[in-house]
């Protein structure tokens, strides 16, 4: 499907005399570059598209008197957060689910760490009340 946007691995043509070795790490550590972007290209659109989703109910606080023009200026950034925190929450159970069958202990790893992470978010709201 995206076979003409991501060149194959096979492919890859090199100037000058370099060992397999060398031409293998710069092959990895392109297609690192291209996980990394991909990751954040797929982060950009789920939060682009919760927010999108979301916003409607803007439009619907407004309709209520007196509080409406309030509540939805302090709404939008709420849900900006909410949408902030969702989106790191979708995209690692994404991302450690896509690991699982490759690298079990790397998304062992990456969920400790989204599981800190909303923890520590939670604690801080339950302080906050």
């Amino acid at each position: 499907c995206f076979a003409g946007a991501l060149t194959p691995e096979v492919h890859h043509l090199f100037q000058g005399s370099r060992d397999a070795t060398a031409c293998l790490r710069v092959v990895q550590s392109r297609t690192r570059l291209m996980t990394i972007g991909m990751r954040f290209a797929g982060w950009i659109m789920m939060f682009v598209g919760l927010y999108a989703l979301f916003t409607p109910f803007l439009t619907l606080i407004e309709v209520i008197p007196y509080l409406g023009p309030i509540l939805s200026s302090v709404e939008g950034w709420l849900i900006w957060i909410l949408c902030l925190f969702f989106t790191v929450l979708l995209s690692s159970a994404v991302i450690v689910a896509a690991y699982l069958l490759y690298h079990p202990l790397l998304a062992l790893l990456y969920a400790v760490v989204a599981g800190g992470i909303v923890g520590a978010v939670v604690a801080l709201v339950g302080l906050m009340q």
